[in-house]
């Protein structure tokens, strides 16, 4: 696992993950939704057992980081975001805030991808999380990969329109309770990692309740600004 060989080989296999990516994306009209789902899931497992050999040497993982940063974009990935001030890796920060939810998990972002629904498999089966994105429900080839995924998976996830009312891109975890959080996310979880960007936690005095109210209930009603 320490030779030039493993390493030449495991730049070899990484390539041959990005070509079946690539060819994903450029056949969304010839496959099903079903094929679509299963090949996605296995460039990310991939790139998960991929990762976990960096961890099992100082030697492996040196030779092994170039690699994984040209896996997703070799000019932008940079594996990090700063969560509440400090650096962190990007999936774990995602994965650390879903962690934190009791009940509900409400995730408010226009660009849902393969990657946001991976991070959700991280929390409890028992949490209800709901989307509330409008490119997902304007997609209908998406919307059936969601439906797949959601099938295979078992996760208690529901998706939602946003009806074009929200630009930013937010968590909500436990929203209405005691453990409520809501964090202002500066990009979308599908892209962590690739930008540098930043995830901050608003304080309770800052947060619009009755703006969450409206999103989530989908309720539209003519208010007076505050």
């Amino acid at each position: 696992m320490k030779g030039e060989l493993a390493v030449k080989q495991s730049k070899a296999l990484i390539r041959l993950f990005k070509r079946m990516k690539d060819y994903i994306v450029e056949s969304n009209n010839l496959l099903t939704s079903r094929d679509i789902l299963e090949l996605t899931n296995r460039v990310y497992e991939n790139a998960k057992d991929i990762e976990s050999l960096k961890r099992k040497g100082a030697t492996m993982e040196k030779k092994l980081t170039k690699v994984m940063d040209n896996f997703i974009d070799p000019s932008t990935y940079k594996h990090f975001l700063i969560l509440d001030g400090q650096k962190i890796e990007a999936d774990i920060a995602y994965q650390t805030i879903y962690s934190l939810a009791d009940h509900t998990i409400h995730i408010i972002d226009d660009y849902i991808g393969i990657k946001t629904l991976h991070l959700l498999l991280s929390t409890n089966r028992d949490i209800q999380i709901t989307i509330l994105s409008d490119n997902v429900s304007r997609n209908p080839v998406q919307s059936e990969y969601i439906k797949d995924f959601i099938k295979e998976t078992g996760i208690n996830l529901t998706m939602k329109p946003s009806n074009n009312r929200c630009h930013d891109r937010f968590v909500l975890i436990d929203y209405r309770t005691e453990k409520e959080k809501i964090y202002l996310c500066g990009s979308s979880s599908k892209d962590a990692g690739k930008r540098a960007t930043t995830i901050t936690e608003i304080k309770q005095d800052y947060i619009n309740h009755s703006f969450f109210d409206e999103l989530i209930d989908d309720e539209v009603k003519d208010k007076p600004n505050r």
